[in-house]
């Protein structure tokens, strides 16, 4: 039996797309990376965002996955 290592993936998720539910609220969504370009099983992400008042200011979210095909994260407590 040969045992393959796991690595961190080839490159972030692609299609990023932001959709506004309302005023604190968006949904992003991303295209899932092809098997081959995962390096292993996906099991978190890091979305990072800022505030266009306050730019300066980055936020970041560590978003625990237990599916490796989910492609979406609902932010909320937007300012």
């Amino acid at each position: 039996m040969e045992k393959i290592f796991e690595s961190a993936p080839l490159h972030s998720p692609s299609n990023i797309c932001i959709h506004s539910i309302n005023g604190t609220s968006a949904r992003i969504r991303w295209n899932a990376l092809d098997p081959l370009d995962q390096g292993g099983f996906i099991t978190n992400y890091k979305i990072m965002y800022f505030s266009l008042s306050s730019p300066q200011t980055i936020h970041a979210i560590g978003y625990s996955n237990n599916q490796s095909s989910m492609t979406s994260y609902m932010l909320t407590n937007l300012d």
